[in-house]
């Protein structure tokens, strides 16, 4: 059995080369003559035709040895390409160690191959790794060897790791990093020749982890949020029974729970940000609370949280007495804060108050943008709360801070209009009319004197 094995394992090592294939051809052409006892004039049609079948299989047999395959449509390719020196425990290689790993990704979302032995031995760095992502259009290729050793004087193997993955341009400082994280967590073990087969089952799940964390950060690189917090999500839900104490292991579960995090935040910020902001559609800001609710049981107390959570308190609930305590427990030098507060303030009459706060934020911040994403917010409440039109003294007063004294003199005639018997707003309105007018005169002279 053991020679049977030899010889076969012979004819699998070669079996890949053009040579064989000659090889082959010539041995099976002379099996057909030996049929007819090379007499020529036994070869039929009958018999040419089953030469050229004969020759068709062997010929598609050495070139499906040789194939890869190409990763479908829609799911998301991994290979495997760990070189042996033995072929016997490259097939035991497959089987204890990546088959598993291909069991426990779905099949669905994953296509996982492992490439014939040949083709292993030819990946054997960086460049010949990207060449064979490339050939079988996937998205990740483990490559390495394992190597028989002697370790302690018991017998090992040495199971020695890279990888690559696909993923959208980032800046070289971020490829960086990420190919030091690829390096860093990836499994580089020696397994005990006496007990192979749990170390090759608690490997085989590290390298399973390792596999579907990196593609969630190359879809997070990618910005496919989605499939991202998918992984991440699924991931942390399974390393929660996750008992064996692995540093690299160890290590993902806390950068999972960064990514999660960055995730909902990002999402919070976006559902917030861009779909409330142009919809006015309540319900964006509903699923922006929800994300903000999964940051903070995952990061308690962040000044995003505050910050976020006093404005939904505003929007959902109008409790401006929680929305201003959670504001104060920001820092001083936010501007955003100093903003909110003013809004706080100004949205119950107190303009003289919000006026200090406005003066804070000028002198904090220098971002037009956040100073247009305030406005917008201002004319909307404004707009569903007529009544409170004493906020177009916030606009005057934001547009005077920008320069643009136009806007800002609109703003104050629609609060004129609007205003009938408010003494005390129409005396801040009065402050800002005469410093708007000082601030005209000044331009025009600038502009004069050009």
């Amino acid at each position: 059995m053991g020679d049977f094995w030899d010889y076969k394992t012979f004819i699998r090592e070669r079996w890949h080369k053009p040579s064989a294939l000659f090889a082959a051809l010539l041995v099976t052409t002379a099996t057909l003559l030996t049929t007819v006892r090379f007499d020529t004039s036994s070869m039929n049609k009958v018999f040419w035709g089953f030469a050229v079948v004969v020759w068709l299989t062997t010929i598609i047999a050495w070139l499906s040895y040789r194939r890869y395959h190409r990763c479908p449509e829609g799911r998301i390719g991994v290979v495997f390409a760990i070189q042996d020196e033995d072929y016997q425990r490259y097939e035991k290689l497959k089987y204890h160690f990546i088959d598993p790993i291909k069991q426990s990704l779905d099949q669905r979302i994953y296509h996982v191959q492992v490439l014939p032995y040949f083709r292993c031995k030819e990946v054997s760095d960086k460049e010949t790794a990207i060449n064979y992502l490339g050939l079988t259009c996937s998205h990740m290729i483990i490559y390495g060897r394992c190597r028989a050793g002697n370790i302690q004087g018991e017998e090992a193997f040495e199971v020695n790791l890279n990888s690559l993955i696909l993923h959208a341009k980032i800046t070289e400082e971020k490829q960086k990093l990420l190919q030091t994280e690829l390096s860093e967590l990836i499994p580089r073990v020696y397994i005990n020749k006496k007990d192979d087969l749990t170390e090759y089952a608690l490997t085989s799940q590290w390298l399973a982890i390792y596999t579907r964390y990196f593609i969630g950060v190359a879809s997070l690189v990618s910005r496919n949020l989605d499939h991202a917090q998918q992984i991440f999500e699924d991931l942390k839900d399974e390393l929660t029974t996750f008992r064996v104490n692995v540093k690299a292991v160890n290590t993902i579960k806390k950068r999972i729970n960064d990514e999660l995090i960055g995730i909902y935040a990002d999402r919070c910020a976006y559902n917030y940000g861009h779909l409330f902001r142009n919809s006015k559609d309540m319900e964006y800001v509903e699923e922006a609370y929800q994300y903000l609710l999964k940051v903070n049981s995952m990061k308690a107390d962040t000044p995003f949280y505050f910050n976020m959570l006093a404005i939904f308190e505003f929007l959902r609930n109008r409790n401006i007495a929680k929305s201003r305590g959670l504001l104060r427990r920001l820092g001083d030098r936010d501007a955003a804060k100093h903003y909110s507060l003013a809004f706080l303030e100004a949205y119950e009459g107190n303009l003289t108050k919000a006026l200090q706060h406005y003066k804070r934020a000028f002198r904090l911040n220098q971002n037009p943008d956040m100073s247009i994403e305030i406005e917008e917010f201002i004319d909307y409440i404004i707009q569903l709360e007529l009544d409170k039109y004493h906020l177009y003294l916030c606009l005057a007063l934001i547009n005077q801070f920008k320069g643009d004294y136009k806007l800002a003199k609109l703003d104050l005639e629609r609060f004129n209009q609007m205003c009938t018997n408010a003494i005390r707003h129409k005396a801040i309105a009065q402050k800002i009319a005469v410093e708007l007018e000082l601030k005209n005169s000044e331009v025009a002279a600038s502009c004069e004197a050009m």
